[in-house]
């Protein structure tokens, strides 16, 4: 090993020479530049906001691309570079937490160009406010939690479907999105095993919009229907348990922000791809009453024909947002959205059927009578409303209430006799607190508030139309869940580089439910929880943080679940017995900006405990066959790394990747026959990477290439069925061109460039082997976007 120790003498003598070798090369350069100025560029550097970049660095570039010479912004920005030549030149604006960019401008005698940087900021720059973490909005560099940001340059890109929330998701490390029929919402999210089991939608992790709960009072979602991708501004993804700020089943947390309105602006996106896809999306932006009124306004058409057999799918919506601000202390959101979403489901393959004829669907899923097709099928309304006000106490103090209104109906064919009508309304209002002073020397902000969540559902079951057995009822159930939680959250600042958080939440969640078929009331069913949070960070630099922290979720059953108890005589008996699922992490992680990039690191070990399986109980004489019912069965260990890196190569290409190593096994797995001890969680791959290489030339030449690449996982909790593991390649270009006062980007991508037979998105535990939902081979979409 070098020595640290170094002799007076030779260290004097090494920095007297460099100092007279830089002062000769100094007094040289300046003489050069002095003796012979042809003409001087002069402007100004900013960042993408607006704002100044101070003391940033701008170069002259030879053909090389090396630095023939620079000059240094002041405090303002503004710089100036004598230049030795006219002619064509290249210069390049560097400032550490930005990328570099490059611009080419012509230079001609008697002339003083002026040239002026607009620098993007490095993703997840250490000052980025995040609000999930806190739900108030803190610096990413205090919070103690695994948080990963993906911007409106991501999600909205040029090239993208922006049908399906997993286009966006993909880059996140931690997380596992799957897209069951290829861009339509019947997409799942599972974030450190939390959702993984699911078919479809959400369950075990919180999708918020807007602030609005996907979810409903008991803490499940349906499809990922009514999400405007092409108008979400940024999302928020907080991995790891979240129970202390947002109670029942959040396991983690994927919180989106829609677009706010500014300046007169309009986009026209169309596109047409593979299996009949098309898709028209249109919106506009404007200001009013000298800026205190802003708005969004937005709606679209997505239709395709699909790659299986009865998997077609259409969606009509619009959404909108509007923003008053009465006064300076006051702002007031609202927003409205729509959605109405058919899907055809083709149903699962087994393996030999996936390789063979992927294309095909289940034989169950569709018949013919008196020759007419019946299919299954499902059919969504939606709207979502909500009302935020916020406004400023004091310096010090600011309130904030949500109040949300989301009434859906769903018609759907689950089985190819049967007829599904079901219609919920989800409703609440949130009201928090936030408080920041100083206590002597400690900073501290207090946050505490409260959610009050309902959610009554009706479904009824009957014989299809079109069969035998047509508008005979086969159930009709009313249920409701209601959901109280109260939290408080302290953030202190210990010192310059030391914060601590502490937070916790109690939650009361009350189920009931009548079977409208049975004379019998059935007791309704409460699971209280109170879930601790405690967190450290550590900012060891400016541009590098580290963090620790310990976490607590619950996830209690929802309604569906809780209709059958465990013993043979509990078919449509309320289930009193079953626990609510615990988790409980331990997690260290680091995030920082290193020279043109930035990285994320966490290490997790995780316990989840009292884990819920289906067990068969065989009905009492005289009936016959058997009903499923939850117990408590299982608990899982979990040991995982997630790492995130973007970098930029040059002022026009960067490299972006992620990578996910999950360690989940079953400690112990009991239930009847069945043990799966020391067995893998389904579901989850052990291993899982993205990388992305991205180009965005100075002329409007922009494109991509992404690489995705998913290991092995097992289908069921047996570990006797296994999904094979894939790697997809897509391509994505695109042209932007100012024509008049319109920008006009014509653009195409390849996905699956090398058709990868695979299946993303299973059916975890599924019968007769039909775990595969297969997607499709090489595919194309195309399409053009204008803005003025």
């Amino acid at each position: 090993m070098r020595s640290l120790v170094r002799r007076p003498g030779s260290s004097l003598l090494r920095t007297l020479v460099a100092i007279a070798c830089f002062g000769g090369t100094l007094a040289t350069s300046l003489s050069a530049q002095q003796s012979a100025v042809a003409a001087t560029v002069r402007g100004q550097v900013r960042s993408a906001t607006g704002a100044p970049v101070p003391r940033a660095t701008v170069e002259l570039l030879n053909a090389g691309g090396r630095a023939e010479r620079l000059a240094r912004a002041d405090d303002d920005g503004r710089y100036s570079l004598p230049l030795a030549a006219v002619g064509r030149i290249q210069l390049r604006a560097t400032s550490i937490g930005y990328l570099p960019s490059v611009m080419t401008v012509d230079v001609v005698n008697g002339t003083d160009p002026s040239v002026n940087f607009v620098l993007t900021a490095v993703p997840s720059a250490l000052a980025q406010v995040v609000i999930s973490a806190n739900r108030t909005g803190q610096e990413l560099a205090k919070v103690p939690a695994s948080v990963s940001l993906v911007s409106q340059e991501v999600i909205q890109g040029v090239g993208r479907r922006n049908t399906s929330i997993e286009e966006a998701l993909r880059t996140v490390p931690g997380l596992v999105v799957r897209d069951q029929l290829g861009g339509a919402s019947r997409a799942t999210i599972a974030i450190r095993g939390a959702g993984s089991s699911n078919s479809f939608g959400v369950r075990s992790i919180r999708l918020m919009i807007d602030g609005i709960p996907k979810n409903n009072a008991g803490g499940s979602g349906q499809d990922l229907a009514n999400l405007d991708m092409s108008s979400i501004s940024g999302i928020e993804v907080l991995r790891g348990p979240a129970s202390t700020l947002y109670g029942n089943q959040a396991g983690g947390v994927v919180s989106m922000t829609s677009e706010t309105g500014g300046p007169d602006r309009r986009q026209l996106q169309v596109l047409a791809g593979s299996f009949g896809f098309a898709r028209v999306h249109a919106k506009a932006t404007g200001e009013a009453f000298d800026g205190n009124v802003s708005y969004l306004v937005s709606a679209w058409r997505t239709q395709q024909d699909g790659y299986r057999d009865n998997s077609n799918f259409d969606q009509t919506g619009f959404s909108s947002k509007f923003v008053y601000r009465p006064d300076a202390k006051s702002t007031v959101t609202g927003v409205m959205s729509y959605d109405n979403l058919g899907q055809d489901v083709p149903g699962g393959l087994t393996i030999d059927e996936m390789r063979a004829t992927p294309r095909i669907a289940d034989s169950t899923s569709f018949t013919r009578v008196g020759g007419v097709r019946l299919n299954n099928f499902g059919r969504f309304d939606e709207f979502r409303f909500g009302l935020n006000v916020a406004r400023s106490l004091s310096e010090t103090e600011q309130i904030e209430t949500q109040i949300f209104y989301v009434p859906r109906a769903i018609h759907e064919a689950p089985a190819l006799t049967q007829f599904l009508q079901q219609s919920f309304l989800n409703r609440g209002i949130t009201m928090r607190l936030l408080s920041t002073r100083r206590l002597g020397s400690i900073g501290s902000r207090f946050t505490t508030g409260v959610d009050l969540h309902d959610t009554p559902i009706q479904t009824t079951t009957t014989g299809r139309p079109g069969t035998a057995a047509a508008g005979t009822a086969i159930s009709a159930f009313d249920e409701q869940a209601t959901s109280v939680g109260v939290y408080v959250l302290e953030e202190l600042e210990l010192g310059p580089a030391v914060t601590l958080t502490a937070g916790a939440r109690y939650d009361n969640i009350r189920f009931k439910q009548q079977n409208k078929m049975r004379a019998a009331q059935t007791e309704p069913r409460t699971f209280t929880r109170v879930t601790p949070k405690l967190g450290l960070t550590y900012r060891i630099s400016q541009t590098l943080s580290a963090y620790a922290n310990f976490s607590e979720s619950f996830e209690s059953p929802v309604i569906g679940q809780l209709r059958n108890s465990p013993r043979t005589d509990g078919e449509f008996v309320t289930n009193q017995v079953v626990k609510p699922l615990s988790i409980r992490t331990f997690e260290v992680g680091t995030r920082g900006v290193v020279g043109r990039g930035s990285f994320e690191l966490a290490v997790f070990s995780q316990r989840v405990s009292d884990q819920a399986v289906n067990v068969n109980f065989v009905r009492p004489a005289p009936a016959t066959g058997q009903f499923g019912a939850l117990v408590n069965a299982a608990e899982v260990k979990q040991q995982g790394i997630e790492a995130g890196a973007k970098y930029a190569l040059t002022g026009s290409l960067s490299l972006a990747g992620t990578y996910t190593y999950s360690d989940f096994t079953y400690a112990r797995y009991e239930a009847g026959a069945n043990d799966f001890g020391g067995n893998e969680l389904p579901g989850i791959p052990k291993h899982n990477g993205f990388l992305e290489l991205r180009y965005q030339g100075a002329r409007g030449l922009s494109g991509g290439v992404e690489v995705q690449s998913v290991g092995k996982f097992f289908l069921n909790d047996a570990n006797t069925a296994e999904n094979p593991a894939y790697r997809l390649v897509n391509l994505r270009a695109a042209w932007t061109r100012r024509v008049g006062r319109t920008d006009v980007a014509p653009f195409v991508a390849v996905n699956n460039l090398f058709s990868e037979k695979y299946s993303s998105q299973p059916q975890i535990n599924a019968g007769a082997g039909r775990f595969f939902n297969p997607l499709p081979g090489v595919n194309y979409v195309a399409g053009i976007r204008l803005n003025w």
